[in-house]
């Protein structure tokens, strides 16, 4: 099956493992990365940007790769310290959105309890090239937030993605994520967030113990392999 009939896969290497080895069910952890550019303080302001919605400025190698933003008062401090906020052990379900393939697992997980273990913030930079690349970065800040769990409830780093962001533009206050944490509800979830689209977001290691990919090789003994012999 093509995953989404359309996206570019390159395989980069291959392992033989074990019949018993489930790509899912074996999962230690996963890793996630999302990508999001904001526009430099005073660039909002500048002639050559009026009334172009800032997409004559997206290089073309950044389509459907990264999110973008236009925010004057963006507050990236302030995302830095609520990504704490969801370290550690919670109960997600504010942050779980339903499925419409109306799987009964995935819409109403009896157990929404998940630890996330960590979450980075670090500056990113631009996918493009050459002169692509220099105008990018003259015009946007690149970011990129990494989140590592066992495992994730249905678009949860897209929902703690958008309530972030949501807190950097000032959209929502700290008060609003605590009670999403300490409420966990469908009704907990605050509708002024907006949920982060999916271009941004990657799935970039998932981790395995080496034990569960290691091939158990048999050896046969020499006096069972060797013929019978008669005098």
């Amino acid at each position: 099956m093509l995953l989404k009939n359309a996206l570019p896969i390159r395989v980069l290497s291959t392992q033989q493992v074990p019949n018993t080895f489930h790509c899912r069910y074996h999962a230690r952890g996963r890793t996630y990365l999302y990508r999001f550019a904001v526009a430099k303080n005073g660039v909002t302001d500048t002639d050559r940007l009026k009334n172009q919605n800032f997409k004559a400025f997206i290089p073309v190698e950044e389509l459907d790769r990264c999110l973008f933003l236009q925010n004057s008062t963006f507050d990236i401090e302030r995302l830095r310290d609520a990504t704490q906020m969801f370290l550690g052990l919670h109960d997600f379900r504010s942050f779980m959105s339903v499925s419409r393939q109306h799987s009964p697992t995935r819409d109403h997980p009896r157990y929404t309890v998940r630890t996330i273990d960590e979450i980075k913030l670090k500056p990113g930079k631009s996918a493009a090239i050459g002169a692509n690349a220099e105008l990018a970065e003259s015009i946007y800040d690149y970011w990129e937030i990494e989140f590592k769990a066992k495992a994730f409830l249905y678009k949860q780093v897209r929902r703690i993605v958008g309530t972030l962001l949501a807190l950097a533009t000032g959209r929502i206050e700290e008060r609003s994520v605590y009670q999403m944490l300490t409420i966990p509800s469908k009704n907990s979830w605050d509708h002024r967030i907006l949920l982060s689209p999916p271009l941004g977001l990657y799935l970039c290691r998932v981790h395995y113990d080496a034990n569960d990919l290691k091939l158990q090789h048999t050896t046969v003994k020499d006096n069972e392999s060797s013929p019978a012999t008669t005098n």
